[in-house]
C-alpha cells in the first residue's frame, strides 16, 4: 500500500481501504511512500511515525513496513535485497531494470543478485520482448 500524504493517508480512507483488504486476506501488506522526488509537487514521502501509525489503522492485518528511513531519519541497514528482489518477482515477473527502479538498487548489484538466484535455482529468465525476466522458480 503506497501511501502520499494528502492523497490517501486519511482515515476515513484508510478504514474503506481495510474492509477491502480484509475481504482480499493477503498474507501480508507492504506499507511504503515515496524513496525518491516524486514525479509532482503533491507527491511527498510519508514520515516514518505515520506509517507507523497507518499501520496500527490497519490491525489486526499483518502489515510491515517497507522503508529505507528509520524513525531517527538514517538509512535502513537492514534491508535484505535478495528478499526484496524474491518478494517482487514472487509478485510479478521483472526485468533487472525493473527491479532496480523498484528496490533503489544499482542495476549493477541487482544483476549479481539475479547471477546468485539463478545459480542457485530460486528463479528462472525468460527471454521476451521487453527484455529478459525473472520468473520465480516453483
Amino acid at each position: 500500500l503506497f501511501i502520499i500524504p494528502g492523497i490517501n493517508d486519511d482515515e476515513p480512507g484508510l478504514m474503506n481501504i481495510k474492509k477491502h483488504l480484509i475481504a482480499i486476506n493477503p498474507d501480508v501488506i507492504q506499507l511504503n511512500s515515496l524513496d525518491r522526488p516524486g514525479a509532482f509537487p503533491e507527491a511527498v514521502r510519508a514520515d516514518y511515525e505515520v506509517l507507523k501509525e497507518i499501520k496500527k489503522i490497519l490491525e489486526p492485518l499483518n502489515v510491515e513496513i517497507i522503508s529505507r528511513v528509520t524513525p531517527e531519519g538514517h538509512s535502513e541497514k537492514h534491508i535484505d535485497p535478495v528478499s526484496a528482489i524474491l518478494s517482487l518477482i514472487r509478485r510479478r515477473p521483472s526485468t533487472a531494470e525493473d527491479i532496480g527502479k523498484s528496490s533503489g538498487l544499482p542495476l549493477e548489484e541487482v544483476e549479481r543478485y539475479l547471477d546468485t538466484l539463478k545459480r542457485d535455482k530460486k528463479i528462472l529468465e525468460k527471454k521476451m520482448e521487453r527484455g529478459i525476466f525473472y520468473f520465480m522458480n516453483n
